[in-house]
């Protein structure tokens, strides 16, 4: 299909940049759920531990610069714009920024990579009601299993390893961002990610690789994907296994809630258990997921028919289908109170 675009947009999650930001913050994300006062002035201790301040919004800045250098590399020299979902710059901003610019059809890329009504759907309903009679928005595929994504997440690992010799079992855990259990079948969420750290097990030659969560929010009594990272930590010590190789597979940023969890509830429990922690870092600005970025949108602004993948899997669709990954009748509803 060819489709002629203008501009790209980059749209991230958000995060606060100071103290007195942070309280609005997790309002906006959690709007309309219930989560109890009590948890967000538990996360918001989370965030003054750190200033007040997310990293997330920084790291979004500068793949919105890598973006644009790497289509401008590529013979696409487009101006990428910014917008977040829940902090400043807000995607009514971006549309009313293109529109002053002079530009018609946006393509969308986020900084997520699976797919659930989180990490994809509910940024395909932004970009639905963003488009009207003089801008159109679209958003490309989900890219979990683009060949270049999947080298980086290779790369990564065996970096880390070779980097942490060990002649005791090791185990390497694969994090993702845990949902509640009605998302997730209605998704192909734990498929995908199944396959991803699959083709990790199979590219570096590793015997033990598991998938599990992490920065759950929902109520305890509501059923979220499992296992917890904190509960394979403990399993990995019952287990006898010497060293956890800690990868954020379903992250591609370290932002606050990567940080926090991994960085200090997991390591915490690991070094209490004697286990050693190694903690593979997300991809970042890592070269070869950027190309992939810029390879994934370089896709449709070429009108190629071709998509690249692997992990045994097909290219995810270009555009979703009507209530893709929501249970039926039901809307999007973000489970992430930090980023």
């Amino acid at each position: 299909m060819n489709e002629t675009y203008d501009g790209v947009l980059l749209l991230g999650f958000g995060g606060p940049e100071a103290p007195d930001e942070v309280m609005p913050f997790l309002e906006r994300v959690t709007a309309g759920r219930g989560v109890p006062p009590e948890r967000l002035r538990e996360v918001e201790a989370h965030y003054l531990h750190f200033g007040g301040r997310s990293p997330i919004n920084a790291q979004t800045r500068a793949l919105r610069d890598a973006l644009e250098q790497g289509l401008a590399a590529a013979g696409h020299p487009l101006p990428v714009l910014l917008a977040q979902r829940f902090a400043p710059p807000f995607p009514e901003a971006a549309a009313a920024e293109a529109t002053a610019r002079g530009l018609t059809r946006l393509l969308t890329i986020t900084p997520s990579a699976f797919s659930n009504a989180s990490s994809c759907r509910a940024y395909v309903d932004v970009c639905d009601g963003l488009s009207g009679d003089t801008l159109v928005v679209d958003k490309v595929r989900q890219y979990w299993n683009h060949p270049g994504v999947l080298a980086a997440a290779r790369a990564r690992v065996a970096a880390a390893i070779d980097a942490h010799p060990t002649e005791g079992t090791r185990r390497v855990l694969c994090t993702a961002h845990s949902i509640p259990t009605p998302l997730a079948r209605a998704s192909r969420y734990e498929a995908q990610l199944a396959a991803a750290a699959d083709d990790l097990r199979v590219a570096l030659s590793l015997p033990d690789v598991r998938v599990v969560y992490q920065s759950r929010s929902g109520a305890p009594g509501s059923p979220w994907l499992e296992p917890d990272i904190v509960d394979a930590v403990a399993e990995a010590a019952r287990d006898g296994v010497a060293q956890l190789v800690v990868f954020p597979l379903g992250f591609t940023s370290d932002h606050l809630e990567v940080v926090w969890d991994l960085d200090h509830v997991a390591a915490d429990a690991a070094r209490d258990a004697g286990l050693e922690f190694v903690r593979v870092p997300t991809f970042g600005l890592d070269e070869g997921f950027v190309a992939a970025l810029v390879d994934v949108l370089c896709e449709r602004l070429e009108g190629r028919d071709a998509r690249l993948c692997g992990a045994g899997a097909p290219a995810e669709a270009d555009r979703c289908a009507p209530g893709c990954c929501m249970p039926t009748g039901q809307r999007p509803r973000n489970p992430d109170v930090r980023k």
